[in-house]
């Protein structure tokens, strides 16, 4: 215990790169900080309305049934004859040719495959190419021969297992130069075999190590192209060889950068050309009905409401499902209804600020919506009002379905939640009366703003911008003229 001053300027000094002067400023000035914030907030404490507020807000919970209309659904809904249609195409011929050359890929499509596949996984080949350790690069390629095994080993097995093909599909396949990677059998007969799917998937479920298809026996539910089929997982060494089989036949083991594959051919689907003109009546179709859409669901969202408050005690979706009938939606179109669960006016231990309102599961911020929620009860369980969320683009007609009362709160509960609103508070509190006192010593020309906080700022901004944000109309820290101190 005794203070060496040595040691303490040594320890000033080097460790914390300061004087002894300057630490001591910093720490008198720290306490005198600590001992306005104390002066502050000190005498702070949550009111009993406070505190029943917060558990009125948090506690009380309800949940509703709602449709969501969009431009998207009322399309569903909107009757587009070629009465309709042709006349619209012939006005925008334009739109359509941008729509075609925007989304080509649907209208022209290459050749695929649908696809099983085993994956056995072994060290990267690039890896094992660039490695230096001899000791190393013979663990690698230990790893990638024990792979192969063990593919080879389940390779055997299928073969073992193959069954006729069916009559439809004994056609010999085409000769091929990745033919050596293709596995085919054929019996006395002379009749193709094939891998039995259900063989194939018992194998993908027990061995493969390609963690997204593994539980689903090896099923890759995308049909690809060569382009697509020839990136990871695969490679470009899986492509031929894929391509060259029949339906239901499998590859031989092909080994790419990561290990092994064995893969099984499902169906393959010929290449799709449909020119502009041969799609535009489709285009034109879809493009249509989106424009009147949007259009018709202010008209489809009042019809709902008010079949709903025709039946106020039937659920909304008798409603949906009247109208949409009424309306003649196909199956699978139309307007559909959904649950918010259970939800608060207010997130738990939230205050003032903090506590952020307004907030519905399923639809986000929409603050006239959930105070509605909260009027309504079993006597009158529908919303009254079609509500607007995302600046107008969705209309909601919702539905109380269920309430749920704010809890009963021991002693202990109560004290905890106190003390966190009450820290919650003094922040705020302390928040407001720095951001006061900053803004006067902005205003009378008395802070200045470093290069690295102008830096940070830009970076903000930049980074608030990139992710959709918009900035309001900009502030200066410093005032121009102000000289600063």
């Amino acid at each position: 215990g005794e203070f060496d001053p040595d040691k303490y300027d040594r320890m000033v000094r080097f460790q914390l790169g300061a004087s002894p002067t300057r630490f001591e400023a910093f720490v008198r000035m720290d306490m005198q900080r600590e001992a306005m914030i104390t002066l502050l907030v000190g005498g702070l404490d949550i009111t009993e309305s406070e505190f029943l507020f917060h558990q009125k807000a948090t506690g009380e919970k309800v949940d509703l049934e709602f449709a969501t209309l969009d431009a998207s659904t009322a399309s569903g809904l909107v009757k587009a004859d070629p009465a309709s249609v042709t006349p619209w195409l012939a006005a925008n011929q334009e739109k359509v040719a941008a729509f075609y050359k925007d989304n080509n890929a649907r209208f022209n499509k290459a050749e695929r495959v649908r696809i099983h596949g085993i994956q056995f996984r072994a060290a990267n080949r690039a890896r094992l190419e660039g490695e230096k350790d001899a000791a190393e690069k013979a663990k690698l390629q230990k790893e990638r021969d024990d792979a192969r095994a063990k593919a080879e080993a389940a390779h055997t097995a299928l073969s073992a297992a193959l069954v006729a093909a069916p009559a439809a599909d004994s056609a010999a396949p085409e000769a091929s130069d990745a033919k050596s990677n293709t596995a085919e059998a054929a019996g006395e007969s002379g009749a193709k075999k094939i891998v039995d799917l259900a063989a194939f998937e018992a194998a993908a479920k027990e061995q493969s190590e390609h963690s997204q298809t593994k539980d689903l026996g090896g099923l890759f539910g995308e049909a690809r192209d060569r382009e697509r089929l020839g990136r990871y997982p695969f490679g470009k060494e899986v492509v031929d060889p894929v391509f060259a089989l029949e339906a239901g036949q499998m590859t031989g083991v092909i080994e790419v950068d990561t290990g092994f594959w064995i893969v099984r051919l499902d169906a393959k689907l010929p290449a799709e050309v449909k020119s502009l003109e041969d799609a535009q009546m489709e285009i034109a179709t879809e493009l249509y009905r989106t424009e009147e859409g949007e259009k018709l669901k202010k008209t489809l969202a009042d019809e709902l409401l008010a079949k709903a408050k025709a039946a106020a005690d039937k659920p909304l979706s008798e409603a949906v499902a009247t109208l949409n009938t009424a309306r003649g939606a196909a199956e699978g179109e139309g307007i559909t209804t959904s649950q918010t669960g259970l939800f608060a006016r207010m997130q738990a231990g939230a205050y003032g600020p903090a506590g952020k309102t307004g907030e519905v599961p399923s639809l986000g911020a929409a603050p006239e919506l959930a105070k509605a929620a909260f009027k309504a009860g079993p006597d009158n369980p529908v919303l009254d009002g079609v509500f607007e969320i995302d600046g107008g683009k969705r209309l909601v007609v919702a539905r109380w379905a269920a309430q749920e009362a704010a809890p009963e709160l021991d002693g202990e509960a109560k004290s905890a939640i106190r003390e966190k609103l009450l820290r919650q508070k003094q922040r705020l509190v302390y928040r407001a009366w720095y951001e006061d006192l900053l803004k006067k010593a902005i205003a009378d020309g008395r802070v200045e703003a470093e290069d690295s906080w102008n830096t940070y700022l830009d970076q903000a901004r930049r980074a608030y911008i990139e992710a959709g944000g918009q900035l309001a109309p900009e502030k200066q820290l410093k005032p121009e003229g102000a000289s600063g101190s």
